[in-house]
């Protein structure tokens, strides 16, 4: 697959799913990256994926915006799997990190999610009537959180659910050795 080194993704926008980077099928690396103020008007303000394999380490992920589903990121595909090691996906303040309606850190339909030693901090969900999961939003799938640090991440307006987190439906959530705060 494709890999990049210190690559910037800054300022994207797309008027359907991936603001950032749009992945369907293929394997992409990002090492020491910055993927920051990038808009959806679909899901995935940073990154879209709809299959392959996304391995990001040592980057960041900050002020996305997707209109739907996963302000920072969004995995919709049975076969799709993302991989965070030592990242961020953040927000300078609460309110001002990734943005979605539901799930604005992340939205993990289906496929799989795993993220080791980093922070998912200061996201925010802002959808209408019922936003859901400020930092995660889980409604299938399969997400693995390890050694992580959460905190100050919303879910505004309407009747929220789950600053942190909101699983339904089938989806797998594991979480270990991490701290999650308010």
């Amino acid at each position: 697959g494709a890999g990049c080194g210190r690559l910037r993704l800054v300022g994207g926008s797309c008027s359907g799913d991936g603001g950032g980077v749009f992945n369907d099928g293929v394997s992409r690396s990002l090492t020491y990256g910055i993927l920051s103020g990038n808009t959806a008007s679909g899901n995935g303000g940073g990154i879209g994926a709809f299959s392959g394999t996304i391995s990001i380490s040592s980057s960041t992920i900050r002020n996305n915006i997707a209109a739907g589903a996963g302000g920072g990121f969004y995995n919709n595909a049975p076969g799709a799997t993302f991989i965070l090691t030592n990242g961020t996906v953040v927000g300078g303040t609460a309110g001002q990190g990734n943005q979605a309606a539901s799930g604005g850190g992340l939205a993990n339909y289906a496929g799989t999610f795993t993220m080791t030693d980093g922070s998912l901090s200061r996201n925010t969900a802002t959808g209408g009537a019922t936003p859901v999961g400020g930092g995660i939003y889980a409604p299938a799938g399969t997400i693995t959180l390890t050694g992580i640090n959460a905190e100050g991440n919303t879910a505004t307006g309407g009747t929220p659910f789950g600053g942190f987190l909101h699983r339904n439906g089938g989806s797998t959530v594991t979480i270990s050795l991490s701290r999650i705060v308010g």
